[in-house]
């Protein structure tokens, strides 16, 4: 996030040191922070808790059926795979891996990863 002018290098610089790992949401074409954590596996926690309250609170449901889940990231394929094994773990289905595109990926860096649930149409 420092490469793409989002932090200054000094807060890039002790967010670094300490582990600390930003939570972005993309709500309504607007990217919000939904809080920091300290290490990759809160990280990933905290997004899957995320994705789960928004199908609780934002769709009114927990049925999986309705919904895409899908994975993207910005790291070796490895730890790629491993993050949408976690997410299938957690959710119970299928969920489809790409790449982050390259016009994320400059602004984000390497080792972005993220998640999505994407409504079925009927």
């Amino acid at each position: 996030m420092k490469q793409g002018g989002r932090i200054s290098a000094s807060s890039a610089a002790i967010g670094s040191l300490l582990n600390i790992k930003p939570i972005l949401s993309l709500e309504d074409e607007k990217v919000e922070a939904v809080g920091k954590v300290r290490g990759e596996k809160l990280a990933r926690k905290r997004i899957i808790q995320c994705l789960q309250e928004s199908l609780k609170h934002k769709f009114h449901t927990d049925d999986m059926s309705r919904f895409y889940l899908a994975a993207a990231a910005s790291m070796s394929e490895e730890d790629a795979r491993a993050w949408k094994a976690q997410l299938e773990e957690a959710f119970g289905v299928r969920c489809s891996l790409s790449p982050i595109p390259l016009s994320l990926g400059c602004h984000l860096g390497h080792g972005t990863y993220g998640a999505a649930l994407i409504k079925r149409m009927n």
